[in-house]
């Protein structure tokens, strides 16, 4: 009803339905009311999961209620879409036995011919649904790192694991995935940056039955814990992929997304911790000494990064002088800001081009105050765009009108 009146939205839905309860939505009476075309649509989706031999006698069964009706060449295009490269032998034995099969030259050839052809495998498509958390999947340690084989083929975007030495900041690994264990394809590729704690990684859509997850160059035991694995539908628009790492609209300098800071004074938790609001001239800010150190924060894993806002500490009317780097190592730097011998105060943001970041340096030169301290109560990466910035925008944009 959906193709015949062309109504998108409930076609979408449709099939979001059919991909979760495949064998259910073939077996069930209703299908048989299906047209050639519908079927042939469900049919041609490489999400629409179940086991092809079961898919096969459910389309037989299709195909004997509707004979009488069928147009001459609508039994052989329903019967080609059927994928037989993924049956076993036994299988493909009892299909060429099978009625409607054995005494049609043609539907054999095809038969004959697609067993030969690679096709795409079909897999599950649930989204927002936690494929590591099923009992069914089976967790190995292999050389090297750790494989999580699903209990079924199933289609994913987001991996979300917990490197196991919390005190490891200089891990790197690297992820491949497999569907047959045979063709391995690396999905995401940390080898040369720096990452700890919880990884939250998003890649393309693809088809998995086997991810693997392998440790470079580690000083400790490369094991991984697997916390999510699925089709994430409700945060993907919060996220790009650029250059295989991923590029976020949310900040993720934050102590909740595992960012912590490794060089500065008082507590350091005070700068990630998201409050910029509450703070006076004891509480809710980092510090550090000018020309001696510097407040350095390490993010949980590499991401790319266009932008970065911070607020520095302004309860008296000191200005400061500072620049920002940014590194992927700790070793090699890259320049955010030339050095500031300027007058800053308050609020600051820097954009800059796209570029993988894993560790933020901010260093102060002077401040206009005898302590000679550079403190900063908030850090952003990327920056985010306030209430009363939209507002401004939104004023701005009525006043152009």
């Amino acid at each position: 009803m959906a193709f015949y009146y062309q109504i998108k939205e409930l076609e979408v839905e449709s099939f979001n339905f059919i991909v979760i309860h495949t064998l259910d939505v073939l077996q069930s009476d209703d299908s048989l009311s299906l047209t050639p075309e519908s079927l042939l649509r469900i049919l041609n989706r490489d999400t629409v999961y179940a086991n092809e031999f079961d898919i096969f006698r459910a389309v037989c069964r299709w195909i004997k209620k509707k004979q009488n009706v069928l147009a001459p060449d609508a039994k052989t295009k329903i019967l080609s879409a059927v994928r037989y490269q993924l049956m076993d032998n036994e299988e493909l034995s009892e299909v060429r036995r099978s009625e409607l099969v054995r005494s049609d030259t043609i539907v054999l050839d095809v038969i004959n011919d697609s067993v030969t052809q690679t096709l795409n495998d079909r897999g599950r498509l649930e989204p927002n649904v936690n494929f590591a958390e099923y009992p069914s999947k089976t967790l190995s340690q292999i050389d090297g790192g750790t494989m999580l084989r699903l209990a079924l083929p199933s289609n994913i975007n987001y991996i979300e694991m917990k490197l196991r030495n919390e005190q490891a900041m200089h891990y790197s690994y690297y992820i491949e995935v497999s569907t047959g264990k045979n063709d391995w394809l690396r999905v995401v590729d940390h080898s040369n940056y720096h990452c700890r704690s919880i990884q939250r990684l998003w890649i393309n859509r693809i088809l998995v039955r086997y991810i693997r997850i392998v440790g470079i160059n580690n000083d400790s035991i490369n094991t991984f814990d697997f916390l999510k694995v699925m089709y994430n539908t409700e945060l993907m628009h919060l996220v790009k992929i650029k250059n295989g790492l991923v590029a976020p609209k949310y900040n993720v300098a934050l102590s909740s997304m595992d960012a912590t800071v490794i060089e500065g004074k008082w507590l350091r938790t005070n700068l990630l911790n998201g409050d910029f609001k509450n703070y006076d001239e004891n509480r809710n800010y980092t510090y550090h000494t000018l020309n001696m150190d510097c407040i350095k924060v390490q993010l949980a894993q590499p991401y790319m990064l266009s932008s970065i806002k911070m607020l520095l500490w302004d309860c008296d009317h000191r200005t400061y002088g500072f620049d920002v780097a940014s590194s992927v190592n700790n070793i090699d730097w890259e320049e955010i800001t030339p050095k500031y011998y300027d007058t800053r105060r308050s609020w600051q943001l820097f954009k800059f081009e796209l570029r993988p970041i894993v560790y933020i340096r901010i260093t102060g030169y002077f401040s206009l105050m005898n302590d000679r301290l550079l403190k900063i109560v908030h850090l952003e990466a990327p920056a985010q765009v306030s209430l009363e910035e939209r507002r401004s925008k939104s004023q701005v944009s009525s006043r152009n009108k």
